[in-house]
């Protein structure tokens, strides 16, 4: 009978060799994962923090602000008429107030 043991150590050494690459892809791939999660947690952060600025900037802003009279107290707006030669206004230049002349 032929002794295989020789045989069955080398396919053990190549399984072995085989599990420690797959064990170094994945800590390289949630190294990366890693990464992209601390980039994106520092760029979301960032954005939260330019936006807090904002907010307190118009808090102070507006605490120093007159206040507005409400649209219905602002006189109505005059219709501006469209030059001579052109198309019939359209709905939007209608509902903005154009109209043709002529």
């Amino acid at each position: 009978m032929r002794d295989i043991r020789s045989d069955l150590h080398e396919r053990a050494n190549l399984a072995e060799e085989e599990i420690r690459t797959f064990y170094t892809d994945c800590e390289r791939k949630i190294e990366q994962l890693h990464k992209e999660r601390d980039a994106k947690v520092a760029k979301a952060k960032m954005k939260l923090e330019i936006l807090s600025k904002l907010i307190e900037f118009e808090n102070a802003d507006a605490s120093n602000m007159p206040s507005v009279a409400p649209p219905e107290a602002l006189p109505p707006l005059s219709p501006v008429p469209l030059p001579i030669g052109s198309t019939a206004p359209t709905p939007l230049a209608q509902a903005i107030g154009f109209k043709k002349v002529g």
